[in-house]
């Protein structure tokens, strides 16, 4: 059993000093890790296991999206062992560190050890808490340490603040001064810096009192970063602007801040297209960004921007770089090779590469589909086997109830019969070769946390406003491999999306009952209505329509919204790819898109 003399006795205090990154939990580790190496060498063998026991505890990664779970593996291994967790600790462990944490003057020690101690120790004492909270807010707001770990930090603090008996006023309207104070010092050279504390203040309901300021100065950092040549990061600036403008109330410059994101994005697709070899797939990308971004603007302001002739414009121009991409596609075939083999291709696209690229790179691995190479390949396979379509189809649910018939003499509900049955394969065998093999690779390298795809979301011209949360939410679950969640939050947030979208375009998406109700379409509805296809294009339009609302697809939105979806439906490849495809919209919103515009494809692949 471990005593306060041992500990003062390890030398913990000379390690501490000698790190180079004091207030980065992996240096620290590291740290405590070669001092424990040392001691067990010179035979000190109680040093070393106070040592061993403190690189363990720093080796904990500090996540985000739990308040009583904020702790995970720094390591995980085949078998499912991991490096050291919360419940690894024992009782006696938890009492030494209750023991030791007031002589302790390193910040970051005493937060893990005091948010160790108010978690595992029972009763839960609130002075540890307050002891956590007020070490994670004394570590510097700048910038190298907030990349290094400092965010996730802060982030601790105001989830432990915010807890009702255990954050005072005091500790709210500090943190919040703290912050604020460190935006107004932000300057452009920083980088993310300050839209990462305005975005961090924004999903935490704090600021409001200077969110007209704030507004102000993200739109001037904004403006720095674009003559500065960094359009990308300049456009979340002034994303970011428009959101804080929102939330002033003043819906006038809350307009303007989005027009000039749609601008922006109009910008960047010209670069795209100016570049050598010119981009077109990338600016067609860019051209969606620039129109889902107008149609945020609402009916009462859109005569001022004369938004309805600039989106009729800019669609001309997305379809013109649309055809212009077909031109410079290639398609690489090979022949017939198993799914390892694919899998393997996989996870080499994602692998060794930052965090960002990673997920480009994962999101972009598979097109979404291309309706008119499906149709052709139906027809194509149809014309060989013209006995398939002589005959009626009835299709069944699983509880035997008729859910589809299809006449043998409609030629056209065959077709478009089949192209759903063929999409369902395709979505099985790249779920099952390309995207879970790669999705295991990306997590081996890299961790994500709720906050990462929070700020994603809130980026993403793609997701409504007041639904970054959910978005968020719903696309790190997938990373968690929790699929049932991330369906149950994102499929009702993509209809509300297409819903949205078809609003803004005057189309009614409404219904008047006899009772002279009006009630709201549903998705299935709402992805008829022929403005759709030119709001989401044909393909998307497809993907949509047969993973969500098909009663011979997944059917995902019909079979969730009436409790028919079960275990294994919810965490099936279909519930996958339905993740995997809001991923890819979001990302591809927000990150730059790979430079390469070819669509790789392998001839029959066999499982």
């Amino acid at each position: 059993m471990l005593r306060s003399d041992d500990f003062n006795a390890c030398g913990w205090r000379s390690v501490v000093d000698g790190v180079n990154c004091p207030n980065d939990y992996g240096s620290l580790s590291s740290a405590f890790s070669i001092a424990a190496n040392r001691a067990k060498e010179e035979n000190r063998l109680a040093d070393a296991k106070v040592l061993r026991l403190l690189s363990d505890v720093c080796s904990m990664q500090l996540s985000t999206d739990s308040v009583n779970n904020p702790f995970k593996p720094c390591m995980v291994w085949t078998g499912g062992q991991t490096s050291m967790i919360p419940s690894d600790l024992s009782d006696d462990e938890i009492g030494f560190f209750a023991s030791i944490v007031d002589s302790i003057d390193s910040s970051l020690l005493i937060a893990r050890l005091a948010d160790l101690i108010w978690l595992l120790q029972k009763p839960r004492k609130v002075k540890f808490a307050r002891m956590a909270i007020d070490s994670y807010r004394s570590i510097p707001l700048e910038p190298e340490i907030w990349q290094r770990g400092g965010r996730k930090c802060w982030q601790r603090a105001i989830y432990l603040a915010q807890i009702r008996g255990i954050g005072t006023d005091e500790h709210k309207s500090e943190i919040e001064a703290s912050l604020v104070a460190a935006f107004k010092a932000a300057a452009a050279m920083d980088g993310k810096f300050g839209l990462e504390l305005a975005n961090l203040l924004l999903s935490n309901a704090l600021g409001k009192d200077d969110s007209a300021s704030i507004g102000s100065r993200l739109e001037n950092l904004g403006g720095e970063l674009k003559c500065q040549g960094k359009l990308p990061i300049a456009l979340e600036y002034l994303r970011a602007s428009a959101e804080w403008h929102r939330e002033s109330g003043d819906d006038l410059k809350w307009a303007e801040m989005t027009v000039a994101v749609a601008e922006g994005w109009v910008e960047q697709a010209s670069t795209h297209e100016l570049s050598n070899p010119p981009k077109h797939s990338n600016a067609a990308r860019c051209y969606d960004n620039a129109i889902h971004s107008y149609r945020k603007i609402p009916g009462t302001q859109r005569e001022t921007y004369q938004v309805n002739e600039r989106i009729s414009e800019l669609h001309e121009r997305r379809h013109e770089s649309h055809k212009e991409s077909l031109d410079q596609m290639s398609t690489i075939r090979s022949g017939r090779i198993d799914l390892s083999q694919i899998a393997d291709s996989a996870r080499d696209a994602v692998i060794g590469k930052s965090p960002a690229d990673a997920l480009v790179s994962f999101a972009n691995l598979r097109p979404i589909v291309n309706v008119k190479t499906l149709r052709d390949s139906v027809k194509k396979r149809l014309a060989y086997t013209p006995l398939l379509s002589l005959f009626s189809r009835t299709a069944l649910s699983r509880d035997g109830r008729v859910i589809k018939n299809v006449p043998g003499d409609d030629k056209e509900a065959i077709y478009a019969d089949e192209m759903i049955r063929e999409y369902r394969r395709d979505i099985e065998v790249d779920i099952k070769g390309i995207i879970v093999p790669a999705l295991e690779a990306m997590l081996l390298e890299h961790r994500f946390c709720v906050d990462d795809f929070i700020d994603l979301a809130m980026q993403s011209p793609f997701v409504p406003a007041g639904r970054e949360f959910l978005f968020g939410r719903g696309l790190y679950a997938g990373c968690d491999y929790n699929f049932a969640t991330a369906i149950h939050l994102l499929t009702p947030q993509i209809e509300h999306w297409v819903r949205l979208f078809l609003k803004q375009e005057g189309v009614v998406t409404t219904r008047l009952d006899e009772d002279r109700v009006d009630t709201e379409k549903g998705l299935s509805s709402l992805i008829g209505e022929p403005e759709a296809e030119k709001i989401l294009g044909q393909d998307l339009r497809f993907a949509i329509r047969t993973l969500f609302c098909e009663p011979t697809g997944p059917n995902l939105r019909n079979m969730l919204a009436h409790g028919m979806l079960d275990d294994n439906a919810s965490q099936s490849p279909f519930a996958v790819y339905a993740w995997w495809l809001a991923l890819k919209l979001v990302v591809n919103s927000v990150l730059a898109p790979p430079d390469v515009d070819a669509e790789i494809r392998e001839d029959d692949p066999e499982e």
